[in-house]
């Protein structure tokens, strides 16, 4: 996904033409759709890829040239922007994610001028009257990082007002409010980092501590006294599909919905890649498995779904019940969030802890650190075999997330394997069991197909597939990467399709829920994340890994 993703960005598209002249030559009106281009989310995005080393030298020379061209049209006031004269809605949204570029760049590569460049523009935003709108708080509290400037963290409190509920967060960020799915998770993404910055920050500074923090929160108390119960309520309850999607309602797409119906509009990418965001910030503090197996059902299924196999499409929406339309433009906020977190998804793979290390994530994939060298090889999730070499100075323990979908002893738990000084071998092996997940509300009486994190989807064709049933006096298999099942269509004489069913990720897949007919077959189980708490360390089975 990294590989196609990025060489769309740099063989494909003209970023110049497409994005970058609406900021050198600012119209009243811009020549972009709804006045917002996406090229923050995009740089950001490419500044990411540099990072992790995808696509070499040619990716790193591609970020220093839209990041070099980006700054050069900024103006002597600060101000980097679309508009000439009054800014536009959606101003202050492109110039958050711009300041989270430029602070990436500084902070990993050195770029003293995108620093001096972002201090310039969050100052020119500051000092302007406007909504506040996602994307900057994350922004004001990396500069404050990067700066030791009290002033960031000062207005996310004061002008932002970071520490207060959903009362306060729908009186600064009117526009899309706190139904708004996308906006909800990241307004508790951005409290955490904030209370953890600023924690972290005025630690041994007492007064300084009770400035910033007023009544002494500890972190985990300043998130949730936002929104992270009701967070916690809704990602545990009907909000939440079996394919990892949120949000829904009549001709919007973009908000809460628990009536489970999954047609177009639903599932909007942005909001998937939030929730995936926030559950590695979360988890690589607090290491409860709930959040990399949650992590891993809305990748495999709501974040790649969002893609054609060769990056060059994009959809705004993923519905489960229908298949869904690609988005026709490579600008906007969906092609450019699912972006942003294709390249974050290497950081939740290993996760640090006081004796070793964690394997949150698998993949074939390597960790090279002070000490320590770790290689895993996997086919996951077609396979469930993940097998370790671990290379390391000292002895130590690596904890291996076992997800909650294999049923095992220990599932949702940390399984500890030890190693030693010198080379040592560790061999999982997860039980990839073909079962059907019970549906809720539209969805009532249906089944979702699913093996490991991956839910299956029948691929498009057939007339009359809405009245498709599972046939469970046959046997289904995993072959190929797909599910072989026998259908019944229950519509008109009842003729029996053999079916391959196709991993929800694939482009021609339609529909996920359907119906049952016969005995036998696979467990029937209700989804795992149903009635589960899932952020705050209740009911949950966890490492001791502090």
């Amino acid at each position: 996904r990294m590989e196609v993703t990025i060489r769309h960005l740099t063989d494909d598209i003209d970023v110049d033409r497409e994005f970058i002249r609406h900021f050198r030559d600012r119209k009243e009106k811009p020549e972009t759709y709804d006045g917002f281009t996406g090229w923050s989310m995009m740089l950001d995005a490419i500044v990411k890829a540099a990072a992790h080393g995808v696509g070499g030298e040619k990716v790193r020379t591609f970020k220093e040239r839209g990041v070099t061209a980006t700054i050069a049209t900024q103006t002597p006031d600060g101000n980097i922007s679309i508009f000439a004269g009054a800014p536009g809605l959606w101003d202050r949204h492109e110039q958050g994610y711009l300041l989270q570029a430029f602070c990436r760049d500084a902070e990993w590569f050195g770029n003293r001028v995108a620093l001096e460049a972002a201090e310039k523009l969050a100052g020119f935003m500051m000092a302007r009257d406007g909504a506040l709108l996602v994307g900057m708080s994350p922004a004001f509290t990396a500069l404050s990082r990067l700066t030791g400037d009290l002033r960031y963290v000062d207005f996310l409190r004061d002008r932002y007002l970071i520490e207060g509920g959903e009362k306060e967060y729908v009186s600064v960020v009117p526009l899309n409010g706190a139904d708004h799915v996308y906006s909800n998770i990241e307004w508790s993404f951005s409290q955490l980092a904030y209370a953890e910055e600023t924690g972290r920050r005025f630690a041994t500074v007492e007064d300084s501590a009770r400035k910033i923090l007023k009544g002494g929160y500890s972190p985990r108390e300043l998130y949730a006294k936002g929104h992270a119960r009701e967070l916690q309520r809704r990602l545990g309850g009907d909000f939440l599909s079996v394919t990892g999607t949120l949000g829904g309602l009549p001709n919007l797409g973009e908000y809460w919905d628990e009536s489970q119906i999954g047609q177009q509009p639903w599932g909007e990418t942005c909001a998937s890649a939030y929730l995936m965001r926030f559950l590695a910030q979360w988890s690589k503090r607090h290491p409860e498995t709930i959040c990399g197996d949650l992590y891993e059902r809305v990748m495999y299924n709501a974040l790649f779904g969002a893609q054609s196999h060769d990056g060059r499409k994009q959809r705004y929406f993923s519905p489960f019940s229908q298949p869904g339309e690609w988005w026709p433009r490579e600008g906007y906020c969906c092609p450019n969030n699912f972006r942003r977190m294709v390249f974050e998804i290497p950081d939740s793979v290993f996760l640090r802890t006081p004796d070793g290390f964690a394997v949150n994530l698998f993949a074939p994939a390597t960790l090279k650190t002070k000490g320590l060298a770790v290689e895993m090889t996997t086919a996951y999730p077609d396979d469930g075999t993940v097998e370790l070499k671990v290379t390391s100075e000292k002895a130590g323990k690596v904890r291996v997330r076992v997800p909650r979908w294999t049923g095992l002893a220990d599932a949702g738990s940390w399984r500890v394997y030890d190693y030693a000084a010198g080379e040592t071998s560790v061999r999982v092996e997860f039980p990839m069991v073909i079962r059907l997940v019970k549906g809720r509300r539209a969805q009532e009486g249906r089944f979702a197909l699913m093996r490991g994190p991956v839910v299956y989807a029948v691929p498009m064709g057939g007339a009359y597939i809405d009245c498709w049933k599972f046939d469970l006096s046959r046997p289904m298999t995993f072959r190929d990467g797909c599910v072989e099942a026998s259908m019944i269509d229950d519509h008109y004489r009842r003729p029996r399709y053999d079916v391959k069913l196709v991993p929800f990720a694939a482009e021609n897949r339609k529909r996920v829920y359907f119906g049952t007919l016969g005995e036998g077959g696979p467990a029937v189980v209700d989804d795992e994340f149903y009635g589960c708490s899932v952020f705050l360390g209740e009911n949950q089975t966890k490492a001791n890994t502090r």
